[in-house]
């Protein structure tokens, strides 16, 4: 397992820099939430189950734009297949699945989440 706990790690440093020009709101309030992406990741990779990031991606959607939720989900989600390219190559191709999968589920859930933010406002 990779345990992203602190902004010094690869992941981190990576995640924001594939975020830096695709956020819709604040960037620092993005920013904030890329731990808390990188966690659910690796509680997704550790379950093997794609809609544990799917659960993390909807409450995700209370306080951040669905947009900046999609887009921090595909960086982390890129960042921690880079990582796991270089450390753990020989189960890259089962990780690289699981997280393809997990994004189908999240776009799934955000979508879900952004169509019933704008009824109720409706």
């Amino acid at each position: 397992m990779l345990t992203v706990l602190s902004t010094a790690t690869p992941e981190y440093r990576d995640t924001v820099s594939l975020l830096t020009n695709t956020t819709t709101t604040d960037p620092a309030h993005v920013e904030s939430s890329i731990n808390d992406a990188l966690n659910a990741i690796n509680r997704t990779i550790d379950s093997g189950d794609p809609q544990t990031l799917a659960q993390w991606a909807t409450s995700a959607t209370r306080r951040l734009d669905a947009a900046d939720v999609g887009n921090l989900v595909v960086a982390a989600c890129a960042a921690v297949q880079k990582a796991w390219m270089k450390q753990n190559r020989s189960e890259l191709s089962a990780i690289s699945r699981l997280l393809l999968s997990a994004r189908h589920y999240v776009a799934d859930a955000i979508f879900v989440a952004d169509n019933d933010r704008v009824a109720v406002s409706a």
